[in-house]
């Protein structure tokens, strides 16, 4: 039997049901193990702003949500400070990679 899922055609014998993860691909769960063991998840945190690396526009974005997703993934949501409301969805690896963003100091407030 085959399922549609987003626009890819699944196997149903080679999808596996977990509690927590729900229908997951045999894949799926062997790159989810292969994370948990080989890496630690970046240490991300609500707020940090990142800049992009060769950004003509320079700006900055703010992480809004972190997840992991079915396949152990963490991935982000950064929000654009420009105030123009754009959104971006990105995994926690590339966005802590320095050929791809730059962390960003948070201004300190006076004592």
């Amino acid at each position: 039997m085959m399922a549609r899922s987003r626009g890819t055609t699944i196997d149903q014998s080679l999808a596996i049901r977990t509690p927590d993860a729900g229908l997951t691909t045999l894949a799926g769960r062997i790159v989810s193990k292969f994370m948990q063991l080989g890496r630690n998840p970046p240490p991300l945190r609500l707020g940090d702003r990142f800049r992009k690396v060769h950004d003509r526009f320079d700006r900055v974005w703010e992480v809004a949500r972190i997840w992991t997703t079915v396949d152990g993934l963490v991935h982000v949501r950064l929000r654009c400070l420009d105030g123009q409301g754009e959104t971006r969805i990105i995994s926690a690896m590339t966005l802590t990679d320095s050929t791809f963003f730059s962390p960003v100091a948070m201004a300190q407030a006076p004592d």
